[in-house]
């Protein structure tokens, strides 16, 4: 066990309690310390929301990719690192109809 204040190996072992050796530290090890900031940690859940705006080149509508992403063929891509695969992609402009091709993917 490691003592909590230095680190040091050898510690001397009082009921529920350490003393170090070295520095004479008492307290909890650092394995103790450890164990009770994990059970005492709140966790809680977290949401990922995305979104890729585009603006159409003709009628210069800007527009959230995700929406016709039905076949996840960009979330895919996305979320796999795969970024590079989505060049030369084609979309539609939602609001025009105008079709066109992804040139790449800023961020």
């Amino acid at each position: 066990m490691n003592c909590a204040g230095c680190g040091y190996l050898e510690v001397i072992s009082v009921p529920d309690w350490f003393k170090c050796k070295k520095y004479g530290y008492e307290g909890p090890t650092q394995t103790d310390l450890r164990r009770l900031q994990e059970n005492s940690m709140e966790k809680v859940k977290v949401s990922l929301h995305y979104r890729l705006w585009v603006k159409c080149p003709k009628c210069n509508e800007d527009f959230d990719l995700v929406d016709q992403d039905d076949d996840n063929v960009v979330s895919t891509a996305i979320f796999t690192n795969k970024w590079g695969d989505l060049e030369g992609y084609e979309i539609y402009c939602p609001k025009c109809e105008h079709e066109f091709e992804i040139k790449e993917i800023e961020y």
